[in-house]
């Protein structure tokens, strides 16, 4: 399977470790300073700085890159949206459309800024298992029980969430397989490959709402009541603490140096 973004990946790392309240609250703190980022070269000092982290980590960071081809598209549009909409020096022209180089500039901060958050994101995916999730989930909405909010339900519906993400994507390449078998071509101009896809998109609905009809029964079976769900908290250690704080200034720190440069 070479998509690799919703899969967890088993480590002994202090990030697999960490507490999983803290963790998804550091990296939603990150989340929210990349978003502050100004410059284009900040970003790829992240990218550059998390992918060695990574591979540090024994984490497949290969893999991560190579499953944004998935998302070129939105890539591919956030480019050429900025670069004929924002104004300025003209490089290009098509028809009525002109291209500048600001427009090319701004485009390619965006792009970057959303490769960056989907890196994150595949990052915390991969040191972050379902069960912590679920944990995390429990943990943060606790808050919220007060007010009669189903936090055992909606926890447990995040991390069901989350786990049918890798099967989605084993499930698509099988469907693909058989359909290419079957002499199904996915290549050629557009409305040849939408009508390809409709061949995939509908057993794969079709397949998705058996399983999790699936899922209904076996709970249903064990008389498993969704709102009666209770899930065991893990306590925050000293040491996660540490972590928390060590990953909040480095992200602080290239925020600061971000600002600093660009004056």
């Amino acid at each position: 399977m070479d998509f690799a973004f919703g899969n967890y990946v088993e480590g002994t790392s202090v990030i697999h470790k960490m507490n999983p309240t803290l963790k998804i609250l550091l990296f939603f703190i990150i989340f929210i300073i990349i978003l502050f980022i100004k410059h284009i070269y900040t970003y790829l000092i992240i990218l550059f700085l998390v992918s060695t982290a990574g591979m540090f980590l024994k984490l497949p960071v290969k893999k991560l890159f190579y499953s944004i081809r998935y998302f070129i598209w939105l890539l591919l549009f956030t480019v050429f949206f900025n670069f004929f909409m924002v104004p300025g020096k003209v490089i290009f022209t098509f028809y009525s459309l002109n291209g500048t180089y600001e427009g090319l500039l701004t485009g390619t901060y965006y792009g970057l800024r959303i490769i960056v958050i989907m890196f994150f994101a595949g990052i915390f995916a991969m040191v972050t298992s379902p069960e912590e999730l679920e944990n995390a989930i429990v943990v943060l909405l606790k808050p919220f029980s007060l007010f009669k909010f189903p936090v055992g339900e909606t926890s447990f519906m995040f991390s069901l969430t989350l786990r049918f993400v890798p099967i989605i994507s084993e499930e698509t390449r099988r469907i693909i397989t058989a359909q290419k078998l079957r002499g199904a071509k996915f290549e050629g101009n557009l409305t040849e490959r939408i009508k390809s896809l409709s061949t995939v998109l509908i057993p794969l609905i079709y397949s998705l709402f058996k399983r999790a009809d699936e899922i209904a029964n076996v709970m249903e079976s064990r008389f498993v009541n969704p709102h009666e769900i209770v899930v065991e908290t893990k306590k925050i250690k000293k040491v996660d603490f540490v972590y928390f704080f060590t990953g909040n200034l480095l992200i602080f720190v290239l925020f600061l140096a971000d600002r600093f440069i660009g004056r």
